[in-house]
């Protein structure tokens, strides 16, 4: 394993994995880069260590993310300015990387415990994909979080719940559209989540408006994100049933409750039939969240989000609360649109006001967020 310690000044230039250098002491703000069984790491130490770590979690990426060498970005100097270090993962495998980030972590977490010794708190954070992460490591690993803040809602309801519900909305497309998309099931096979195939969709779309609508009402979305809601999910899905080996999505029962002619289109639907072994993968690899809080967790969504709706929250309220843990989560909405669009200032404020639950202070409200609009929201 090669890492490296490295003044946050002047860095760009310098490889990512070189000889290792360890500093004895912390007089200024320093950075080390590494790489961990396949997974690339960087850690931010503050000028000042307060003994707290932050784990970062990025959302979801073809391929792995790996962290840029360079100046810290905001999301980072906010937790680093309160004296916390803060590490994150590129995860070894890139796409729906749940089981990898969580096991890449740890390893991590237990990386920094090496180096650093062992911190006084540790936080989970993220977006998307990295809010269903920071949700699952505080209900799995109660012993080494403090607490977690997820900063857009992420995929907080059981996965298979999550994808099938897509998968549907895919069977929908074929329907009004068809050769639209590749076959739905099956792997990837080549095909491009970009901005060109996105344009392409919404030309479609938008040659089509009446038939459009019909599968932007199930879909729950803008018209306006309907293209790029498309083409991710069905990246995903391929993605899903690649790793599963088969396809774990079942339409036979689905009925179809469209603004249409019902008995017509359920019947001319085409209907999938699950493989019980991809189903079983799915069910085992990707488990469903129990709710069992031991540690607080507070969430923040944009009022809407084209990618995951803010209404995913509510499946996992009442999970929590049959669990009886509901005294460890809190949720706020915040007054923007788009897909993880809270500022960092807000951020800041909810991680202020999560420390302070940490610390005995009251629970954080649920409902409204603080809402401040940063400069790049004038």
């Amino acid at each position: 394993m090669n890492r490296r310690l490295s003044s946050t000044l002047g860095f760009g230039a310098l490889a990512l994995l070189a000889a290792t250098y360890v500093a004895k002491a912390y007089a200024d703000a320093k950075v080390e880069m590494g790489e961990i069984e396949g997974a690339t790491y960087r850690i931010d130490m503050p000028e000042r260590w307060n003994g707290g770590l932050v784990i970062m979690n990025h959302g979801y990426s073809i391929e792995p993310r790996k962290p840029q060498p360079g100046p810290p970005s905001a999301r980072i100097t906010l937790f680093t300015d309160e004296g916390y270090a803060v590490a994150q993962s590129s995860y070894s495998k890139g796409g729906y990387a749940l089981p990898e980030a969580l096991e890449d972590n740890e390893k991590l977490r237990k990386h920094f415990i090496k180096e650093f010794g062992v911190p006084k708190a540790v936080y989970a954070t993220g977006g998307a994909m990295g809010a269903t992460i920071t949700m699952l490591s505080i209900e799995r690993y109660p012993n080494a979080y403090t607490a977690g803040l997820a900063t857009c809602c992420g995929t907080l309801v059981p996965t298979l719940q999550n994808l099938q519900a897509n998968f549907e909305v895919l069977t929908l497309v074929e329907y009004y559209f068809p050769g639209l998309f590749q076959a739905i099931t099956g792997p990837p096979n080549g095909y491009q989540y970009n901005e060109a195939e996105t344009k392409r969709v919404a030309a479609v779309l938008a040659a089509n408006p009446e038939k459009a609508e019909i599968v932007r009402r199930i879909a729950r979305r803008k018209m306006a994100d309907m293209a790029g809601y498309l083409t991710f999910e069905t990246y995903v899905v391929h993605e899903i049933q690649e790793r599963a080996g088969g396809n774990p999505f079942d339409t036979r029962t689905t009925v179809f409750n469209v603004d249409d002619d019902l008995a017509k289109v359920n019947a001319g639907v085409k209907r999938y039939d699950a493989d019980p072994r991809a189903r079983a993968f799915l069910q085992k690899v990707y488990p469903s969240p129990s709710g069992n809080l031991k540690r607080p967790l507070l969430v923040m969504s944009p009022v809407y989000d084209p990618i995951v709706p803010v209404t995913s929250v509510a499946p996992y309220v009442q999970v929590v609360h049959d669990a009886g843990a509901e005294k460890n989560l809190a949720f706020q909405f915040f007054d923007h649109e788009g897909h993880g669009n809270v500022s960092a200032e807000e951020v800041k404020v909810a991680f202020d006001a999560l420390q302070a639950w940490v610390h005995g202070g009251p629970k954080p409200a649920d409902g409204a967020g603080v809402t401040i609009r940063s400069a790049r929201d004038h």
